[in-house]
């Protein structure tokens, strides 16, 4: 993904976090969660390539990043375990507003254990960070990670890099 891709990428998370606000049921909330884990997870994938081995260390200095690694793992369960994105969360309705309800994460003991055992604390970062959180809430943290924090994070790197040089 080259820089125009990483914005096609921002957008396209952005978009679908704003899709599953809007969402008007249950099964168009998790199309739209599914939708929004996976861009997070291409637009991070970008960050790693760029970044090498420091991306982790910027993810793991914040907060927002731990966030986004907490559903890093979340999302490895349904694309590598095959767990439905429905069995990552609780959905309440909310009847006593005009509010489509909330979902929000279930807890690291709830979730399908996975096959091989998490070797980059991505489950601790889950049961940290994550579980119990409303889904909404932690994927606007983890977009603010990826499209500022890191973002901002890498170029103080390449600046320092270039003075060093």
């Amino acid at each position: 993904m080259n820089d125009g891709g990483l914005h096609r990428g921002e957008e396209s998370l952005k978009e679908a976090i704003e899709e599953m606000s809007r969402a008007q049921s249950e099964r168009d909330a998790l199309k739209a969660l599914d939708g929004a884990l996976d861009r997070a997870h291409s637009v991070e994938e970008w960050h790693k390539h760029r970044l090498g081995t420091r991306y982790f260390e910027g993810r793991n200095k914040s907060k927002a990043g731990q966030v986004l690694a907490g559903l890093t793992y979340a999302r490895g369960l349904t694309h590598h375990q095959l767990a439905r994105t429905g069995d990552l969360v609780d959905a309440y309705s909310n009847t006593y507003s005009d509010l489509n309800g909330t979902m929000k994460w279930r807890a690291l003991v709830q979730l399908p254990p996975p096959h091989v055992k998490e070797k980059w604390d991505r489950d601790k970062h889950y049961e940290c960070h994550v579980q119990g959180q409303g889904v909404l809430d932690s994927l606007k943290l983890a977009q603010t990670f990826l499209m500022e924090e890191i973002t901002q994070w890498g170029a103080r790197l390449r600046s320092d890099s270039e003075q060093e040089a």
